[in-house]
């Protein structure tokens, strides 16, 4: 169904699959702009974001980068908000500085503290440099 397109009806039998298998048929489908179709069309976005996190780190950098490239931040940044601090800064650190810190803008500041306390200065300031750029040309 997935290979059709029919990403609304795999969603629908997709909220019904445990974690584990919903992530078993992630890692089959291999293709994180596919889980991505079907998690718009999902009913239960915590499920999504579980399978997200039991993901490989590979597998969820490539779903993190496609999401913060289509903006849908809100669900990127609900599957960082799961993963533990060490695995969100290796996450941070392997995106694009400008879509790190979008992405870590929607954080708790307590995690927030967390990330800057963990990461180098440089990368540090690349993600404020252009998140600043960011505003600066979308006048926020």
């Amino acid at each position: 169904l997935f290979q059709k397109g029919e990403y609304r009806v795999v969603a629908g039998f997709s909220d019904y699959l445990s974690v584990e298998k919903l992530r078993r048929v992630s890692e089959k489908i291999n293709d994180p702009s596919t889980l991505i179709e079907i998690a718009r069309y999902m009913e239960n976005k915590d499920k999504i974001v579980k399978t997200a996190v039991a993901l490989s780190d590979d597998y969820l950098l490539g779903f993190i980068d496609l999401l913060s490239t289509e903006d849908d931040y809100e669900l990127a940044a609900a599957v960082g908000r799961e993963l533990d601090v060490k695995r969100q800064i290796n996450m941070l650190n392997r995106l694009e500085p400008e879509k790190a810190a979008r992405l870590a803008a929607h954080y708790s500041p307590e995690t927030i503290r967390l990330i800057l306390k963990n990461t180098d200065d440089r990368q540090l300031g690349d993600m404020t440099r252009r998140l600043l750029m960011h505003r600066e040309k979308s006048g926020e």
